[in-house]
């Protein structure tokens, strides 16, 4: 099978059938108990006897009486609250179900779906890849929210009898109470006046993914292998690329408040290392410049820029930074007030509860801030890199820091191999760059490069610090012209960090210094 989420959720089969509710739910939860499953399995109805000629799947929906998602939930493809839920859907074709028993499996002809979905060799049993199927909410006529619905046909014809299996998938988005005003139009950020004159994809969303994250502090290599924090999205409008996804798009991003983008990237990042927390809000610094740059639709390469305003805050280990419990800020000036859960992180050092539920309506106390940096991030789906002896010292008018160092490893100097000791490797996973199997940090992040003493950048003697990224054709790619096309790649940087002028930061992660970034991203191209 060619989906490659397709065995875990096979080993827990959960179908939309016509049995009765009360089976079906027994049914679920006896499958459930024997291994857990992302996505459920729809046959969407139709005559019985075909239906195991092909199937829906839908990513992070288990099977119910609908398929039904909340906007900016995790079933909603994109993670926002933007009025609409991407619903990821894939075809499996031609397998035998226990749940569809009167079903035989066929030597299948064809099979067509519309909206456009990938469809699998069909020569034997298999599923395609995921695709995004947007449906968008309502609107009432006051301006408030409601539910809106999608659906999908698909139609496979057989070499035998039944000849014919023919499927509907019916997908009903709701609003989420938790968005606020955000839900309330489902007119998209680039439309209208804002919409691609040239005829091609109006809009790039990127969100990042929930894992396979790494930041990298300053040059003591004691801030390095911290994750990214999830869901933190820019949405950008394109220009210049026509129907046919030529020439490349140039990309631009409106931010700030009452934009797309808000205030900031994401909610405010919880960091922890020797014993020094510091909660971080990544502010966009419109005054410098909006997110620019270009994105490629026929081969998913990007380059852009964006200019943050990261305010570091010192704050404890106990609250490193406030969270969001039970729809409320537990803590810091909003404390008390409404908020949604934007993403989730553990922090591994941290005292108490190490898991942050995080809220971009939660920011830390004014009165903890100790620096706003000045960051410019330069993003890439290629290589990045920054060369030694010594990157980042101040510049003028900053404050000095510590002298810039290359590391902190002594004369044994920085090693080329990936960090490997006990809580640098705590785990495994899969480089989302190389596809190679890479440690995991107990901080979160993906262990780099190491010397005896912990993760280091290896700068001294004129070496580089190089993260690499990887491009995701959009699917599905041109010349096929469905929207969304969705695709799953990685963009890095590399850059530099400025001095806060507090000590215990300072010293702790060595700054000013460099700075590295790897953040696999979910991309939505936008028509």
């Amino acid at each position: 099978m060619n989906h490659p989420k397709a065995p875990q959720c096979r080993a827990a089969r959960t179908l939309f059938t016509s049995v009765r509710p009360t089976l079906l739910v027994g049914l679920a939860l006896a499958l459930a108990a024997v291994v857990p499953c992302d996505g459920g399995r729809f046959p969407g109805g139709g005559k019985k006897r075909p239906d195991c000629y092909v199937e829906f799947e839908v990513e992070n929906v288990a099977a119910a009486s609908r398929v039904e998602c909340m906007d900016g939930t995790a079933c909603d493809g994109d993670g926002q609250c933007d009025g609409k839920c991407i619903m990821n859907v894939a075809l499996c074709l031609d397998e035998a179900d226990p749940n569809v028993p009167n079903c035989r499996p066929r030597p299948l002809l064809r099979v067509t779906s519309h909206p456009t979905l990938e469809i699998p060799d069909l020569a034997s049993p298999a599923c395609g890849g995921f695709t995004g199927v947007v449906v968008p909410l309502k609107v009432k006529r006051d301006g408030t929210p409601k539910a809106g619905r999608g659906r999908v046909v698909v139609t496979a014809v057989a070499k035998g009898k039944p000849r014919q299996d023919r499927d509907v998938l019916n997908i009903r988005c709701t609003p989420n109470p938790g968005c606020g005003s955000t839900t309330t139009t489902t007119v998209p950020p680039c439309a209208g006046a804002n919409a691609n004159p040239a005829g091609g994809p109006d809009e790039l969303d990127l969100v990042v993914a929930s894992s396979g994250t790494d930041l990298d502090i300053g040059w003591t290599g004691i801030s390095h292998n911290f994750p990214v924090v999830a869901n933190s999205t820019l949405r950008a409008c394109l220009r210049t690329c026509g129907p046919d996804g030529t020439p490349p798009c140039d990309m631009e991003a409106s931010v700030g408040p009452d934009t797309p983008n808000g205030e900031t990237f994401g909610p405010s990042l919880p960091l922890l290392a020797a014993s020094v927390p510091v909660c971080v809000v990544n502010e966009w610094n419109p005054t410098v410049g909006t997110p620019t740059g270009t994105a490629d639709p026929l081969t998913g390469e990007l380059d852009f820029q964006i200019n943050l305003t990261s305010k570091v805050h010192l704050t404890s280990p106990t609250q490193v930074c406030p969270r969001c419990k039970n729809g409320r800020c537990d803590s810091g000036p909003n404390q008390n007030k409404s908020c949604a859960v934007d993403a989730t992180v553990v922090v591994g050092q941290a005292s108490g509860d190490r898991t942050y539920d995080l809220s971009r309506s939660c920011p830390p106390d004014p009165a903890s801030l100790a620096a706003p940096l000045d960051i410019r991030l330069p993003l890439t789906t290629g290589m990045a890199t920054l060369a030694g002896p010594k990157p980042c010292a101040a510049k003028p008018g900053e404050p000095h820091g510590l002298p810039v160092q290359d590391d902190n490893c002594g004369s044994g100097g920085c090693g080329s191999n990936n960090c490997s000791g006990s809580s640098a490797c705590v785990s495994m996973t899969t480089d989302p760059s190389s596809g190679n199997p890479i440690c995991v940090d107990a901080k979160g992040g993906l262990s780099q490069n190491c010397c005896s003493s912990g993760p280091c950048f290896p700068t001294a003697g004129g070496g580089s610090i190089v993260r690499t990224g990887k491009p995701a054709i959009p699917s599905p790619p041109f010349p096929d012209l469905t929207y969304p096309k969705i695709g799953d790649g990685v963009v890095v940087a590399t850059f530099c960090i400025p001095a806060t002028g507090t000590n215990s930061i300072d010293s702790a992660s060595g700054l000013p210094g460099p700075g590295a970034l790897v953040a696999p991203v979910h991309q939505s191209w936008i028509r």
